[in-house]
This record gives C-alpha cells, sequence and structure tokens, in this order.
C-alpha cells in the first residue's frame, strides 16, 4: 500500500515537472528565430539637408516613418532611433520613442542640439559645422515580456542619411554677475572683495549691488570670476563715464550699481536704501530712507519690531514690490534675498542706529 502511494506521488512530481517545462516552452517561443524576425522599414518626409539658424528652430524638418517589427507573437516592443556619424554606428546615440510608435517628428531644435551634445557640431570658437548622420530604427522586445529569451532581442531598420548644420543657441541671461576693480579685489578674482552682484528677485539679467566707489579707480563686470567675457558698457552707461576699457565715477560716493541686460544698460547712480516696516514706522516705499556717513549707511528705528530692508535703483523695474531686491543682516553679516523665498526674520529694538556697510558686507546695531 505505501508502494502505491509512493508511486503515485512520484507520478505527480513528474507530471507537475513536465507541464511547467512546456510552460515555460511555450512562453520561450515568442520570438522568431533569427533569420526570420522582420526589422522595421523607415522611410521619411521632408529635407535632408537641414540649416538650423534662428528663424526655424522650432520648426520641423523632417519626418521619419517606418513600420512595425516582426518578432514572431502579439509582443510588446520599444521603438528608438538610433544616429551616428559612421556606418559601425560606433559613436551612436539613442533616443527612445516608445512602445508601438511608428513615427516621429524631429525639430530643428532638438536635431541642433544633439549635434552640438553628441557630435562635435562646434568647433572650437563655438562656430557650428556641418554633421553627416546614419539614422537608423533600433527594436527591442520590451521588459514586459522576460520570458522572451530566444534571440535577437532587438532588430535594425535599413539607414536613412541626414546632414545637420546646427545653430548654437544663445545661453539664457547669466545666473551670477561680478565687479571686480581698484576698489573690489584689486583686479585679482581670487580676492574676496571682488563684488557678487545680486540678482533681481523674478528679473532676468537684472542685478545690483551697493558699494563705495572712489573716483578714478576704474572698474568692470563679468559673469564668471575670470578674465572671459568681460565687460566695462552694454552700450548705455548711466552715470558714469569709460575711459581704456574701465568704468569710472567721477565722485567717491556711496552707489547703486544695477545692470540691465534685457535693455542694455547700465547705471551707477546715487545709492538708495530704505528701511521697511513697524520698526521704521509703516509699510509704505521709500519713505525711510538709509543715510550715507562715509562708507557706511545709517537708519535709526522708531520701534521695536521686524527688520526689513531694500534697496532701489532709478532703472529698476521692481516698483512697489521692494522685496524683490530685499536684505537683511543677520548675525552681523548682510544676507541679500536674491531669488529666494522669504528670509529669516530679524527683529530690533527701538532706538536702533542700523549700520550697513556693504563693501564688508556688515550690517549691526548701536
Amino acid at each position: 500500500m505505501k508502494t502505491n502511494k509512493l508511486n503515485i506521488f512520484i507520478l505527480l512530481v513528474l507530471f507537475c515537472i513536465s507541464f511547467t517545462a512546456c510552460d515555460t516552452d511555450i512562453d520561450q517561443m515568442y520570438a522568431k528565430s533569427t533569420a526570420d524576425v522582420v526589422p522595421s522599414a523607415l522611410s521619411y518626409e521632408g529635407f535632408t539637408d537641414i540649416v538650423v539658424d534662428e528663424s526655424n528652430i522650432n520648426l520641423t524638418p523632417v519626418v521619419l516613418n517606418w513600420t512595425k517589427s516582426d518578432f514572431g507573437q502579439d509582443i510588446l516592443v520599444e521603438y528608438s532611433i538610433e544616429m551616428a556619424t559612421n556606418e559601425s554606428f560606433s559613436d551612436s546615440y539613442i533616443v527612445t520613442v516608445g512602445n508601438d510608435v511608428y513615427s516621429k517628428a524631429l525639430t530643428c531644435s532638438d536635431l541642433s542640439k544633439w549635434v552640438i551634445d553628441n557630435f562635435n557640431g562646434l568647433d572650437a570658437n563655438d562656430m557650428p559645422l556641418k554633421v553627416n548622420l546614419l539614422m537608423r530604427i533600433q527594436a527591442t522586445i520590451a521588459l514586459e515580456n522576460p520570458s522572451v529569451t530566444i534571440p535577437p532581442d532587438k532588430v535594425y531598420s535599413n539607414t536613412i542619411s541626414l546632414s545637420v548644420t546646427p545653430y548654437n543657441v544663445p545661453d539664457a541671461y547669466p545666473t551670477e554677475m561680478y565687479m571686480i576693480g581698484a576698489d573690489f579685489g584689486n583686479w585679482d578674482w581670487s580676492s574676496g572683495d571682488v563684488a557678487e552682484m545680486i540678482p533681481v528677485n523674478g528679473y532676468e539679467g537684472n542685478f545690483w549691488c551697493v558699494r563705495y566707489i572712489t573716483a578714478g579707480n576704474g572698474f568692470k563686470w563679468c559673469s564668471k570670476r575670470e578674465w572671459s567675457g568681460d565687460f566695462f558698457s552694454l552700450g548705455e552707461d548711466i552715470g558714469f563715464y569709460t575711459d581704456d576699457g574701465n568704468a569710472f565715477v567721477k565722485e567717491d560716493g556711496m552707489y547703486m550699481v544695477f545692470i540691465d541686460m534685457v535693455n542694455a544698460r547700465i547705471s551707477v547712480e546715487p545709492a538708495k536704501v530704505y528701511g521697511m516696516g513697524d520698526c521704521f514706522g509703516g509699510w509704505d516705499t521709500a519713505t525711510y530712507p538709509f543715510e550715507a556717513d562715509g562708507k557706511t549707511m545709517k537708519a535709526t528705528t522708531a520701534a521695536s519690531g521686524e527688520l526689513r530692508i531694500y534697496a532701489a535703483s532709478d532703472i529698476s523695474p521692481v516698483g512697489s514690490d521692494w522685496w524683490r531686491m530685499e536684505f537683511v543682516p543677520i548675525n552681523g553679516v548682510i544676507v541679500y534675498r536674491g531669488t529666494g523665498d522669504d528670509q529669516d526674520r530679524v527683529t530690533v529694538d527701538a532706538g536702533k542706529t542700523v549700520v550697513l556697510d556693504f563693501n564688508a558686507g556688515t550690517g549691526t546695531f548701536k
């Protein structure tokens, strides 16, 4: 009796193994053999000699179309565009299109970016170079079919040829700006005295700083801490003069330096700094000014409360949005809001003199 039960158990195990093996074999036979898989047939509509410039950067010069790759079963297939500069595709760049998608419009913007970023589309002087590309469609069995193990797991279409001359789209306005000169680091970019200008909150390409400037001491600007792309004028010079490649003021004083790259102008004007809030007497703009005192600016609080301070310029676009050029002394250091959110709150007692030394970057209460 025990022998019969054992035999029945063995038969059941063998049956399960046989069933599982058959099931696995069936799962693995989704794909055709290598010789029988039918790759996509690639064609195009549009142009094959594409010169990108400012006028057509957003246009679509060519559309790729391809047929469905046949792996033998109706399985999920992912399609990608593979491009290269040689027939071996040794320097290929791949752009994934998606599952069961059979067309892709190529914009001038995309083509230009791909060529510049991946195929040396610019020379040493950042001038555009014509690049000849080969393109093909790569069809890959998607990972959602892990049981498909019979090769090939990917196949390639025929190739088409495109030539692309890219357009080097100018970068957006810089996010940083520095002022260097005899008073600001003594022309040494590694100096901590180089003036770091503050971006105007919400206004791209606008920067400001307040500094004491000595007449006859030259200065200029750059978006990097190096002698590359430095400038002393943008076209419209307000409140300063230029000579021999540098900017100058005629009199010693505390100045607001404002750069408006959008409208290509720079203003160097007597500094305007104001207190704001209950500790100064209210929330009206341009009502509680700081006064210049040598190389500092000072104001005395009228009551206890939160300390808010901002700067203003005659060419500033911010209007009543004073907080776009706001700053506050924290632990003795002037901290600028810049492009950030509300700053940490600082409270001050009544009758305190707030002393701001912009060149040293300090703010104290006395």
